[in-house]
């Protein structure tokens, strides 16, 4: 009998732990935790025990890592179509053309099916290739690379043709970069994959491809809904986030022409609804999730506090210090009819999670911005998060 109860309370408990939620919307006049806090205790049912990520994607090999974050030679890629994928070459592949003119002969090819990642891709013309050749040094028609399709999933991709993309706001400015394809045998895998967004790297043919000899610690939870206690604990956190934040910008806000001076007397009022968004993630040996949260604060439909930021989840809630890995806080209002404007997409968001040597993981974080975007990828260590140099992005 002791056995008997023992497997119903474990039964319940991960049943309760596990469940699927990421976006909510509450009223202002929910309870929330006490003023100012970083860490909310959260009850002691709502305990959360390490989370074993799921496996690489079906008909994809599950292999260690071996990136080091700091090789030169690996890129962002963005999915062009089923089987292939593109990425530019960086600040080393810019360039102009001697002769301007030589724009009209660029071949316009389809556009990725990635939705960021800047303007089309074009095919030079031999003969022009021929004077930029220089910029494309680092690949060859033909290399073998190594995609990382996702945390433990890599696979061999072929360097198919050269290719070049219209980069910034000045004329004759333009970015060398590559198609590469899938290796035959892991296409019907790729092609049935969700994921859009790759890294891409010269690594020897053998690198990474050793099996996983232990379990792997790197994910996107994407089947994590934390029991009901704990994610009331999550809500009282993120609306205290919010609402510091308000009250610490407080001053020069209310300097502002405009209504700001009375979305802050509202806010401490207890006017307001929250709406937010959550993607969890494991990223450590701990087995700790990883939380990352995309939230609105709107009083009166037409002035908004967007934020985004990450939460450690255990028996503690811990908002993640920091100005790296996409943490962000937008003041916004719309104008006439345009409440599009103060919508969650203002806001970063995670691209996808990739798992390093040292049992840690990177994200990828796409993040908007006035006439441009980036995209970049931050380590997650002992300390946080922070910037690995991987990058791209454009704009004005």
């Amino acid at each position: 009998m002791c056995l008997f109860a023992v497997i119903c309370l474990w039964g319940a408990h991960r049943a309760g732990l596990l469940q699927q939620g990421s976006n909510h919307s509450l009223p202002a006049n929910r309870p929330s935790a006490a003023a100012s806090p970083v860490v909310a205790e959260s009850a002691p049912a709502a305990t959360t025990p390490a989370v074993e990520p799921p496996k690489a994607a079906d008909g994809f090999p599950l292999s260690a890592s071996s990136l080091n974050d700091g090789d030169p030679s690996t890129f962002i890629a963005l999915r062009y179509d089923k089987t292939r994928v593109l990425f530019r070459l960086g600040d080393e592949g810019d360039f102009g053309l001697e002769d301007p003119e030589q724009e009209k002969t660029f071949h316009p090819l389809p556009p990725q099916v990635a939705e960021y990642g800047g303007a089309p891709p074009f095919e030079l013309e031999p003969a022009v290739f021929e004077s930029v050749k220089q910029h494309y040094e680092v690949a060859h028609v033909g290399d073998q690379w190594q995609l990382e399709v996702s945390a433990g999933a890599r696979v061999p991709v072929v360097i198919q043709k050269p290719i070049e993309m219209s980069w910034g706001c000045a004329n004759n400015s333009f970015t060398a970069g590559f198609i590469a394809e899938v290796a035959p045998e892991f296409q019907a895998a790729f092609t049935a994959s969700s994921q859009k967004y790759f890294l891409v790297h010269k690594s020897p043919p053998a690198a990474g491809s050793q099996p996983i000899m232990k379990p792997m610690r790197v994910a996107e939870l994407t089947d994590w809904k934390p029991a009901p206690e704990l994610l009331s604990q999550i809500e009282q956190t993120i609306t205290t986030t919010i609402k510091d934040k308000i009250a610490n910008d407080r001053g020069h806000r209310q300097d502002e022409v405009g209504g700001w001076k009375q979305f802050i007397a509202k806010t401490a009022e207890g006017d307001g609804k929250l709406t937010y968004e959550k993607q969890a993630f494991q990223l450590s040996p701990d087995g700790i999730p990883r939380v990352f949260v995309r939230a609105r604060w709107m009083v009166d439909k037409d002035r908004a506090l967007l934020m985004s930021f990450w939460l450690r989840v255990s028996t503690t809630i811990i908002v993640e210090s920091g100005d790296a890995a996409g943490i962000q806080a937008l003041w916004m209002e719309h104008g006439p009819a345009k409440e599009d404007d103060l919508t969650l997409s203002q806001l970063p968001t995670v691209l996808n999670a990739f798992d390093r040597p040292d049992g840690y993981g990177d994200v990828l974080i796409y993040s908007p911005g006035y006439e441009g975007y980036s995209i970049a990828l931050y380590h997650y260590g002992d300390a946080g998060f922070s910037e690995t140099g991987i990058a791209m992005g454009d704009g004005c």
